[in-house]
């Protein structure tokens, strides 16, 4: 079967839950967070991220799909009953359900410890390590808490219970239960949760690979190998495997996408399920779609699901992404806070926003164009300005303004439209 591109853009855009028009406002908090957490379910993660310039990553992820939520849904404390969501090492932290985070146990992570790894080599790191998580097995704690509890001003064992905890929630399947007012990592032992917990044997690693590849191609809905691998950050041999199982269950199959490079080695997949939905789409030799007012328009956070993998969002979007909060400031194209501009199933530019909370305005720092889009950049900043202004609203801004000397091909056309 051969796709085109742009019915494989579809096909990405409808799996990431961007492609139907977003729900009417939830009537409570309770509603929200059901919305959500079936977004997670759908999905399988939403990265968590603690930059607030706009409004942070997995609050922005769930924007772009369900409208103004309340700030917070996937990592305010749960203070009654066990959690329908906690936080696991997924793509990056994340936000999983507890069936995922019990798959993601079978990968325990060691993570990337910089500086911290004299830790690891200290003769009492295995009897600090089971302080620790004893601990932990008795009630959630911050890392400075355990920190607190167990070092006291002292900043060398500080810093060495601090990486216990770390170490804990990475490979000894501690789970995040929530965040702080700052933003710090509540951990919690997952027996103290869920009674089932420790009577369930951790899923092999293959069991483990072929589910979470099937979650994860659900959320892509076309991808290759590698993309799908990443989704997870599973090893790619094993992903490979899980991918032919799946096509052998009829669960999964390969296609061609016509415009992009062929690769027998690195094929592109679909899943069954999200296939059954596509249409061919329009010879991707036509001239691209001009945005209109109409078309859906949605502001993708540097974290979004869409273009999480850099090498599929090129090959099939056309866009090269790096995002400006990672790049030294002297070495940054675009800006330091630039969301992806998707209308319809393409991407037309990137924006540049920050939230100016004291004045009360949504702030365009910058407004770049691809240059498919360069044409009509009046028609383009009108198609993006609704979506600022909800964003506005949502955010408790007064109005949008376009910053002074604002960069970018896109922002005088903007200034003009508001």
């Amino acid at each position: 079967m051969s796709y085109t591109r742009s019915t494989a853009r579809s096909l990405a855009v409808s799996a990431a839950g961007l492609g139907v028009p977003r729900p009417p406002r939830a009537r409570s908090r309770a509603e929200a967070r059901r919305r959500a957490l079936a977004l997670v379910q759908r999905l399988g993660y939403v990265q968590l991220d603690s930059v607030n310039v706009l409004a942070r990553a997995q609050d922005m992820v769930l924007f772009s799909r369900l409208g103004p939520l309340p700030p917070d849904l996937l990592t305010a404390p749960t203070h009654s009953g066990p959690p329908d969501v906690v936080e696991q090492w997924a793509h990056e932290a994340a936000a999983v359900t507890p069936d995922v985070a019990r798959l993601l146990s079978a990968f325990p992570r060691r993570g990337s410890w910089g500086s911290r790894t004299r830790h690891l080599q200290d003769p009492t790191w295995e009897d600090n390590l089971a302080l620790v998580m004893a601990r932990l097995a008795s009630a959630p704690a911050t890392a400075l808490e355990v920190a607190d509890e167990f070092a006291g001003a002292d900043r060398e064992r500080r810093h060495l219970f601090e990486t216990c905890a770390l170490y804990a929630f990475h490979a000894r399947q501690l789970v995040g239960v929530g965040r702080t007012a700052a933003f710090q990592r509540l951990l919690a032992d997952p027996r103290i949760l869920w009674a089932d917990w420790s009577g369930v044997p951790v899923p092999t690693p293959e069991e483990a690979t072929l589910e979470l590849t099937r979650v994860a191609l659900r959320g892509l809905g076309v991808a290759r190998a590698s993309t799908v691998a990443d989704w997870f950050r599973l090893s790619r041999g094993h992903t490979a495997w899980a991918l032919e199982r799946l096509e052998s269950l009829g669960e999964a199959h390969r296609v061609e996408v016509s415009g992009t490079r062929s690769a027998a080695s690195n094929p592109w997949w679909v899943s069954t399920d999200v296939d059954e939905g596509a249409t061919p789409g329009p010879d991707d030799r036509g001239a691209p779609t001009t945005p209109t007012r109409r078309d859906r328009v949605r502001l993708l956070s540097p974290f979004d699901h869409l273009g999480a993998h850099r090498p599929r969002l090129e090959e099939l979007f056309g866009v090269h992404y790096r995002i400006g909060i990672c790049t030294p400031a002297d070495k940054r194209e675009f800006g330091y806070y630039d969301l992806l501009v998707l209308v319809g199933d393409e991407i037309v530019g990137r924006i540049d926003l920050r939230a100016e909370r004291s004045r009360g305005e949504l702030l365009v720092r910058g407004f770049w164009l691809e240059a498919s889009h360069a044409r009509a950049p009046m028609r383009t900043a009108r198609a993006v300005l609704p979506e600022l202004r909800r964003i506005a609203v949502w955010q408790g801004l007064g109005h949008v303004a376009v910053e002074s000397g604002a960069r970018g091909d896109g922002a005088a056309a903007l200034t003009m439209a508001l």
